[in-house]
């Protein structure tokens, strides 16, 4: 009896192994996924995609950025190395703004008058809505991410020198755009 007992104690042994090794696994596997695809990875990835695309002259360096903010590219990347995410804030969505000129454009065949528009408008939102003279503005309970990255990047000058420098490049969320986030700024640190 001793010897069953004994491989009956192995065998509760090898089992209990068994199913830690394999909740290690996916609990490893769950928690690289989370983070791979976390808000703030989708951001790094617009920098190395849009320094990668300098640096390779394969894809387009104006997808990743908001052309309207910033003022000049790089003209010459030989290689980038991220350092740090040195801000991470979490923002509220703008809040939206039901007024005249919306009513006009989308809701003037729904509502009779601009005053039951307006009046319904503040009902459907409850607290988070504010009538402010002639429109009513609704407070957004979603949020948002804005980050800022260190990167090493290594660049050449107009006479073909190497050089080593530390840039932060500003990461905010855009609607257009195939990776969710653009670069709205980028200076030397």
């Amino acid at each position: 009896m001793d010897r069953d007992q004994e491989r009956s104690k192995k065998l509760d042994w090898k089992k209990l192994t068994t199913i830690l090794l394999i909740l290690a696994v996916v609990g490893g596997l769950v928690a690289y996924l989370l983070y791979r695809y976390s808000e703030e990875q989708k951001a790094v990835r617009v920098v190395e995609a849009h320094l990668e695309a300098i640096k390779s002259g394969i894809g387009n360096p104006y997808e990743t950025v908001d052309i309207g903010k910033l003022r000049e590219l790089f003209i010459n990347v030989l290689g980038y190395r991220y350092l740090a995410t040195t801000k991470k804030d979490k923002v509220p969505d703008d809040p939206t703004v039901f007024d005249k000129r919306l009513y006009d454009e989308i809701f003037s065949k729904i509502y009779k008058s601009y005053d039951e528009y307006l009046n319904e408008m503040t009902q459907r939102y409850g607290e988070r809505a504010t009538r402010d003279g002639d429109k009513v503005v609704v407070r957004s309970d979603k949020y948002h991410y804005e980050f800022a990255f260190l990167y090493d990047v290594t660049i050449t000058n107009k006479l073909g020198q190497q050089l080593y420098k530390k840039y932060v490049f500003e990461v905010k969320p855009t609607s257009i755009g195939k990776y969710g986030y653009e670069i709205t700024a980028f200076y030397q640190r």
